[in-house]
């Protein structure tokens, strides 16, 4: 029993010591107005706040409320079988659950006395209730029914049943038999068919299939085929069996006889004479010369001796031919022959004609006897590089080898010249063909080919277990086709196939002897008849797990039990004496429990089941650089449950192999070569799933090869405004830099460490003091002239601070909502509470990119909520958390089934509706609740843009490979849920949302192969910021608001405080990078598109890209898609992703950067070259330049703005080559997004910038910082300026220089600042300023043997010489004294500084070393290494508080070390100053004359002039001086100068009506 004790301090102050955990804060303590603070608590609270039993102390303002508690005799829980205790004076009663009796319901009321089984039926009795084993024939729960035997239809085709007792009859149909009617009676049994015929069974018959020739009934006649008379010609038919034949007359032949025979066929006519057909006979018609029965004698022409001139006669068939005398031709040789007639001259030669013969004349080009021969023009092979000459007549031709052309041949034909290589390749020509050289990203001979890196389809499901028990394999496979990879794509990396164990258990054993019980005939397990096993399953919220399938630990695979809607379940048969159960539910670890007996046949269990945790990454490996040589080692953990089985590392994207490198964790690579350079990553695997590290780069570098360029970068400053340099006419000046970039250096033997401990970077080897002229001034300026590689600050450590605050927007008006005292949450641990402005911070030793932080607002103002935070290289970091507003709550009946509206636009149906079921509420103690419950929800509707920054986590989820993979919302929501009271209840059933397709952008036609669509329900991990997957959604028809239609319809499991998201995984084609840099200014845009070189980069600018879905078929454009946040780095960049396709159609994107609240605006348009037509025209600007939007078409490999995901380009460098994405490795120089910061920015001179880069800068005598570590000290001055106009401003000027201590320095400026006055809301006629200026302090200068800083000579140190100086020249110092100020400066801090100046608008003096000074000096110090001196001094002098925090409220009118007034900083001149006296006929009055004698410009010795005498009550003030003067006045009236605080310049001679001391 805990007692709950009050001590009354004082009226305000009251102490109660509390029990809590599981209660809220307003059941320990009421406070009657300002909130409880935990004093002391004995235990520390986690991410849900105090855990149950914890003892606090909290102290309450204005009273509080003692909790009475009284012994509780429940506590010992001695109500058996689920009965609930109720505490009562000195005792307790047992409500006992059904089916239970007794004081402690400890018996088990037996329902079968009553005999209520009929017809022999036995009873069983069970808890609460009894079964009937009936007798055969008999049913119902009292076994009263007699079963009806025919109610099953068991008489088959058309027979009828008749019920029977415990039976029945069946009368058949005609043509079937059997108990049933299932016989059909087979008519073929008498083999009724003749002839060869087959018979077919019919029902009540059957049918003949007759043999070929037989027709029938039974096939029983001969068909008659000669009844056609087939037969032509004359021939006879003979009749066969099925067929006949045809015995033809002389001349005929054929099947029918229709064929005459032909006796020509034989060809019988000799000597080509012609044969011509009879009937049985042929003649022939013999050919000219021939003669014969068949043309056999050839008849002789020559007989008549025809031929002349002694010409030979040849026969010939039916003729003959002469064979000429030489000179004589004709058929007879009768004619002599002219030898000139056959033209016998060629290619145009002229022929003479002789006797017997002739001679030819030729033409140019062509020689021979008959000028037959074409001279050779090709002799002299005039065809250059293969040419084929071609003679011509008197001239050639020439036929070029392909590739070539000219008359010659002589000219290379350039095949380039069409520019055949797509997508940016690069041709080069070559003889008749060409290669093309393809930019990144594509292959092809043509570059054709969209080059696409294989990607592993999802896991198939493992297959059945090889064996049933004593141990066996499963295998599951995976293919590499989502997509497959093309040409020059790579192959997916890692196994297409797995394995694991599987049914591990032992085999059942018919020879073993059950301890008890009987073992089934399975032989697997013991069972007690009549015995009962109850349990009760649970998750670690103590909240009922239904549907978790039970199983005897002796036989794993069959299903007994499962629990129902409240975590029951009860097992008959169960040995009382104990058994050991498996639970087994999807999402959760598989549990096992032995059961407690609580008498001879009862038993019961209770068992907690734990969820699945997918791997987390806790530790990522290190970007390296190494010499050739050196080793390396990489890191790598992860948690989760079950606990991680294996770590697989990969290079570039190909797995490491294992047994070569020996990993597992930790990969060591020892003697590193060039080749060892690349891209490494670890992934971390268990049987829930897996997950890759960040990825860490490892350069090497050839031994002896510089890491750094010597020569340095561009590093270009502006100077002070009134610095012009003649040479440039501008105020710019290149100081150069060393980047800062990591570097190779001695690691001794700590090149092995996770982290190196070591770091080295490019820092300045060689510096050079240089002089510029300004106006009336110089300047020392450091210039780095060479650069190497050192020693340098850089840590792993991560300073996390921020504000986390909500907006309340009413009224036209903005008021923020701090999250008070609420808790920051990473990892599942409390690492702060918020202050009560809402400010946190933490310190945190990563390596990650990034980390998922929740915040949970224990007064339930604000949406618990979980952002995802990205890290830069700034060892700090500042957040602004921006909070949903919690909406109020509603009331529901958890009796009741309760519909939950999900959606903020206003007039509009909600986007979708959330059904809870009745009875599904529990305590946090797992019991049941029943009353009413206080629900609040909170929706970020992607319809509603007011909602897109309070989007969750990432939209990011990991698949089964362990890739991240970027997600499309379609909503978002968080549920808790209270008593009256303000318990948080949990709940313990199924939710089913009903999503509106109408007001949604979910394709429902994305479906997969089970029916389910691609869009998913998902919740988040807190953890790691990541969503898993909870349930599926489908597409169905339902009633809702009284009126059915098609919804989108899925179940799911809901936890409290865990957001849930209708969300879809896009593929990756559709994903796509963003690239935005952020600028100082227009002119360090312009000037670095310009150079190449990076110019006024702003590092640590929030940039988010807000992707919307243009998308049609849906009322409300432009819904939220995805939404990423990230922070500049490296040279101000950051890519972000959006989503993306080909036509731009789809999504649009909106980008907006801000810095500390400054919303940076997007460069015109018109500035930008190189962006693709489409992209550039969508490009718009809106918002006053605040937001750049465009739409988003998928690029081709293109230098950005926008760049496809998984778009890698191989880089080389000195340290070889490897692969990286092209975004993240674009420059300036590339094309990108850009904005710049157009509000006023403080100056700083010289440039120094707080991040790890700055911390590694050689220390000088000259440095702002003599240290760069917890020593480091910082001052700020606060100085107040008086203004006539409302809302005025001016710049405040602080210049610092040697005070004169450490002669070397004295007069040399150490640096400049210089700040904008805030404006005072309550007051907007005046305003202040916070202005750092050099600590007066040691004097030290980095030594070259690399050791820490060192004095040039022992105890150097320096005061500092400070100028202050309004900028605004209508603006002066104040003239006045009071008791706080005297001209301008505090009368505190003039007791301790020396030399002072007052010169119009300029103070100036010198603060001495070794003072604290403080806020009533307004001088703020504080000292921290980093930022953390530099943000404490200034939240000290903002603020006057010193106990440090953000989001305190600034003070305005106090705290100030300088004043200045400025009667009007836009327009006048100052007027004359004028000093007022008290008039002798005045005096003791507030009456005042304008007397001659002024304090400034009077050369009268004080000592030599008297005031009047005058004398008021008591008080006499004789021969005073002025000093006296003023304060006795001031002593004895009352009276203060602090009045002219308000003196109106225009009206001098009024005196503020409030003026009193």
């Amino acid at each position: 029993m805990r007692v709950i004790t009050g001590l009354l301090l004082c009226v305000t102050i009251v102490l109660c010591v509390s029990v809590v955990g599981g209660r809220s804060v307003n059941r320990r303590c009421k406070a009657k107005s300002l909130t409880d603070t935990t004093s002391s608590c004995d235990k520390e609270p986690n991410s849900k706040g105090y855990p149950h039993g914890t003892v606090c102390i909290f102290s309450c303002r204005l009273g509080c409320v003692k909790d009475k508690v009284a012994s509780d005799e429940c506590a010992s829980d001695p109500c058996n079988n689920g009965g609930t205790c109720a505490d009562v004076v000195n005792g307790y009663t047992c409500d006992c659950a059904a089916g239970y009796a007794g004081d402690d319901c400890e018996i088990d009321i037996d329902e079968c006395a009553s005999d209520p089984c009929e017809n022999g039926g036995t009873c069983v009795d069970d808890i609460n209730g009894y079964t009937c084993d009936c007798a055969e024939g008999y049913t119902g729960d009292d076994c009263e029914t007699d079963i009806d035997e025919c109610a099953s239809d068991p008489c088959n085709n058309g027979g009828t049943c008749t019920d029977g007792v415990n039976g029945y009859t069946c009368d058949c149909a005609a043509g079937y038999t059997g108990d049933n009617c299932e016989t059909d009676i087979d008519e073929c049994a008498s083999d009724p068919c003749e002839n060869g015929g087959t018979c077919v069974d019919d029902i009540n018959g059957y049918t003949c299939d007759c043999a070929e020739g037989y027709t029938g009934d039974d096939c029983e006649i001969d068909i008659d085929e000669c009844a056609s008379d087939p037969c032509e010609n004359g021939g006879t038919c003979v009749d066969d069996i099925n067929g006949y034949t045809c015995d033809c007359a002389e001349g005929y032949t054929g099947d029918d006889c229709e064929t005459d025979i032909d006796e020509c066929a034989s060809d019988p006519c000799n000597n080509g004479g012609t044969c011509t057909d009879g009937v049985n006979g042929y003649t022939c018609d013999c050919a000219a010369g021939y003669t014969g029965d068949n043309c056999e004698t050839d008849i002789d022409e020559c007989a008549s001796d025809p031929c002349e001139n002694g010409g030979t006669c040849v026969d010939d068939i039916n003729g003959y031919t002469c064979d000429c005398a030489e000179g004589y031709t004709g058929d007879d040789c009768e004619i002599d022959i002219d030898e000139c007639a056959s033209d016998p001259c060629e290619n145009g030669g002229t022929c003479v004609d002789d006797i017997n013969g002739y001679t030819c004349d030729c033409a140019a080009g062509y020689e021979g006897d008959s000028c037959e021969t074409d001279i050779d023009e090709c002799a002299s092979d005039p065809c250059e590089n293969g040419g084929t000459c071609v003679d011509d007549i008197n001239g050639y031709t020439c036929d070029c080898a392909e590739g070539y052309t000219g008359d010659h041949c002589e000219t290379d034909i350039d095949e380039c010249a069409s520019d055949p290589c797509n997508n940016g390749g690069t041709c080069t020509d070559g003889v008749n063909s060409y290669t093309c050289d393809c930019a990144e990203g594509y292959a092809g001979d043509d570059c054709e080919i969209v080059v696409v890196d294989g990607h592993w389809a999802t896991w198939g499901s493992w297959v059945s277990c090889d064996v049933t028990c004593g141990g066996g394999v499963q295998t599951r496979t995976r293919t590499c086709t989502n997509p497959a990879p093309t040409i020059g794509g790579a192959d997916c990396v890692g196994n297409p196939s797995q394995t694991r164990p599987c049914n591990d258990w032992q085999c059942p054993d018919c020879s073993r002897v059950c301890e008890e019980g009987t073992l089934t005939a399975a032989c697997d397990t013991c069972t007690c008849d009549g015995h009962v096993l109850t349990g009760h399953v649970t998750d670690n919220r103590r909240v009922p797990l239904s549907d978790a399938d039970i199983f005897y630990a002796e036989n794993p695979l069959d299903s007994v039990a499962s629990t129902d809607g409240m975590g029951d379940f009860m097992l008959s048969g169960a040995c009382a004496q104990g058994v050991e159960i498996i639970v087994r539910r999807t999402g959760y670890f598989e549990a096992r429990a032995n059961s407690t007996q609580h008498n001879a046949t009862t038993s019961s269990v209770r068992v907690n089941m734990t969820a699945i945790v997918k791997p987390i990454i806790t530790e990522h490996p290190q970007s390296k650089k190494r010499s050739a040589g050196q080793d390396v080692t990489f890191c790598c953990a992860a948690h989760g449950n079950p606990t991680i089985s294996s770590y697989e590392w990969f290079k570039d994207g190909q797995v490491l192999d294992q047994a070569m490198y020996d990993y597992n964790d930790t990969l060591n690579i020892e003697g590193l070569t060039v080749d060892d350079s690349g891209v490494y990553r670890c992934r971390a695997n268990s049987d829930a799933g897996a997950k890759y590290s960040d990825e860490a780069t490892l350069e090497v570098e050839e031994s002896g090869m510089s890491s750094c360029p010597v020569q340095p970068e561009e590093n270009v400053i502006n100077l002070p405004d009134d610095c012009v340099q003649e040479d440039t006419n501008s105020t710019t000046y290149d100081i150069g830099t060393c980047g800062g970039d990591d570097c190779v250096g001695d690691l001794g033997g700590e090149d092995k460490m996770c982290v190196d401990t070591k770091r080295f970077c490019c820092v300045p080897t060689s510096t050079e003091t240089r002089t510029v002229q300004c106006s009336g001034y110089s300047l020392n300026v450091t210039v780095t002239t060479e650069c190497g590689c050192g020693s340098c600050v850089k840590t792993f450590t991560k300073r996390i601070q921020g504000r986390a605050y909500g907006v309340n927007n009413t009224n036209n008006a903005s008021t923020e909502v701090p999250l008070t005292f609420g808790a920051v949450i990473m990892d599942g641990q409390v690492v702060d509470y918020t202050s009560d402005t809402g400010a946190f911070e933490f310190t945190t030793q990563t390596t990650a990119s990034k980390i998922s932080l929740t915040f949970r607002d224990y007064f339930k103002e604000l949406v618990t909520s979980t952002r995802v935070l990205s890290f830069t290289d700034s060892d700090t970091l500042n957040f602004d958390v921006v909070l949903k507003l919690r909406p109020p709550p509603v009331t529901l009946m958890s009796s009741e089934t309760s519909v939950i509206d999900l959606g903020t636009v206003d007039g509009v149906d909600p986007l979708a509706e959330v059904d809870i079921p009745a009875n599904s509420f529990f305590t946090a103690e797992g019991k049941a609740y029943e009353g009413e419950v206080k629900a609040s929800v909170s929706f970020i509707d992607p319809r509603n843009p007011d909602d897109f920054d309070f989007i969750q986590g990432e939209l990011t989820a990991v698949d089964v490979e362990g890739e991240e993979n970027t997600m499309q919302t379609f909503g978002m929501f968080n549920m808790d849920f209270e008593t009256e009271d303000g318990d948080a209840l949990e709940l313990g059933a199924n939710l089913t949302v009903h999503i509106d397709p109408s007001q949604s952008n979910i394709d429902i036609t994305d479906v997969d192969e089970n029916g389910n669509l691609r869009t998913k329900i998902w919740i988040l991990d807190t953890e790691s910021g990541l969503w898993q997957e909870a349930g599926n959604l489908r597409v169905g028809s339902a009633s809702r608001r009284r009126k059915r239609s098609t919804f989108i319809i899925g179940e799911f499991e809901y936890v409290a405080d865990y957001p849930c998201n209708f969300d879809q995984i896009e593929p990756y084609e559709r994903r796509c990078y963003v690239k935005v840099h952020a600028y100082d200014s227009v002119e360090s845009f312009l000037r670095t598109m310009a150079t190449g070189r990076a110019t006024g980069v702003v590092n640590g600018a929030d940039v988010a890209v807000v992707t919307t879905s243009n998308r049609g078929g849906f009322s409300y454009d432009n819904s939220l898609s995805v939404y990423r946040t990230g922070r500049t780095y490296r040279r101000g960049g950051i890519c972000l992703e959006t989503l993306c396709e080909p036509t731009g159609n789809d999504f649009s994107a909106k980008v907006h950067v801000v810095k500390a609240r400054m919303h940076f605006k997007a460069v015109d348009k018109s500035l930008y070259s190189g962006f693709s037509t489409d992209l550039y025209n969508s490009i718009d600007v809106q918002d006053n330049g605040k937001t750049l939007s465009f739409d988003v078409f998928r690029p081709g490999p293109i230098n950005g703005p926008v760049y496809r995901y998984g778009d890698y380009v191989r880089v080389r460098s000195r340290w070889g080559y490897w692969y990286d994405d092209r975004c993240y490795r674009s420059s300036v120089a590339n094309n990108h997004f850009a904005f710049v910061n157009t509000a006023y920015q403080p100056y700083v001179f010289p440039p120094y910038t707080f991040d790890q880069n700055q911390y590694s800068q050689p220390i000088t005598v000259t440095s702002w910082y003599p240290n760069e570590n917890d020593l480091k000290k910082v001052c700020f001055i606060k100085v107040y300026v008086k203004f006539q106009n409302e809302h005025a401003t001016t710049e405040i000027r602080v210049t610092s220089k040697g005070g004169g201590v450490y002669e070397p320095n004295t007069g040399v400026t150490y640096g400049i600042r210089e700040d904008r006055t805030t404006s005072n809301p309550n007051d907007p006629t005046s305003g202040f300023v916070c202005v750092e200026f050099k600590c007066p302090g040691p004097i030290l200068e980095t030594q070259t043997n690399g050791t820490s800083p060192q004095p040039p000579y022992p105890g150097a140190n320096d005061n500092t010489r400070i100028t202050i100086f309004a900028r605004s020249s209508i603006c002066h110092h104040d003239r006045r004294y009071s008791s706080r100020t005297t001209e301008g400066i505090d009368n505190d801090l003039l007791n301790d500084v020396s030399d002072v100046v007052r010169d119009g608008n300029t103070i100036e003096f010198t603060v001495p070393n070794g003072n604290d000074f403080g806020r009533d000096k307004g001088i703020f110090i504080q000292t921290g290494s980093g930022d953390t001196g530099y943000r404490k001094a200034l939240e000290y002098c903002r603020s006057g508080s010193d106990t440090g925090g953000f989001g305190k409220p600034l003070v305005y009118e106090n705290f100030h070390a300088i004043r200045f007034n400025c009667p009007d900083v836009y327009e006048g001149p100052t007027p004359e100053p004028r000093t007022f006296y008290p008039d002798d006929s005045t005096q003791g009055s507030r009456e005042w004359t304008e007397d001659s004698r002024d304090l400034e410009t009077s050369t009268q010795d004080s000592t030599d002039w008297k005031w009047p005498v005058w004398t008021e009550a008591s008080y006499t003030a004789e021969s005073t001086t002025p000093d006296d003067y003023r304060y006795n006045y001031n002593e004895y009236y009352g009276y203060d100068y602090e009045g002219y605080d308000y003196y109106d310049y225009n009206n001098p001679w009024t005196v503020d009506p409030d003026y009193r001391g």
